[in-house]
């Protein structure tokens, strides 16, 4: 299946810190989820899809977004993209890819400034730079984990 994203758009924004200012709440563990609510032919070129992206942190706060991605690619796909849920409420593993990995890259950005606003903290590690000795050369470079990557 060869399908592309059309456009990504938000409907709703609900964000909630738990606690007072001074609260020190901290998460333990950070939780993300996207979830495709709804799948409707939206025209003859495309397929929309509602969704819901959360970002639970446990006793200390909530963000929920909501919104709509609209897919394009072939009539037949389309058509099987919108049987396919309406018959037994999933979609292709394929489909599935795309689609949730346009939801989460739009929206963390998001996420990360209102995280910002209610004070939370991001919805996703931070690298942690440490700096020391590597080699045999002069002075300290910078190793950012945990993707590996070095900054001299």
């Amino acid at each position: 299946m060869t399908v592309a994203v059309a456009g990504v758009e938000l409907a709703g924004i609900e964000a909630r810190r738990y606690g007072r200012r001074g609260d020190r709440v901290e998460p333990t563990k950070i939780e993300t989820n996207s979830t495709v609510t709804t799948v409707d032919r939206l025209d003859d070129t495309k397929v929309q899809m509602e969704f819901r992206f959360t970002v639970n942190y446990g006793p200390a706060g909530t963000i929920v977004l909501t919104g709509n991605l609209q897919l394009t690619g072939e009539a037949t796909e389309r058509d099987s993209i919108v049987e396919q849920w309406q018959s037994k409420g999933t979609m292709a593993s394929e489909v599935a890819s795309v689609v949730h990995s346009a939801v989460v890259a739009f929206c963390l950005t998001e996420a990360v400034v209102i995280a910002r606003d209610l004070r939370l903290r991001p919805p996703f590690p931070i690298p942690q730079i440490a700096f020391g000795k590597k080699g045999g050369g002069k002075g300290a470079k910078a190793g950012v984990s945990p993707a590996g990557i070095e900054v001299a």
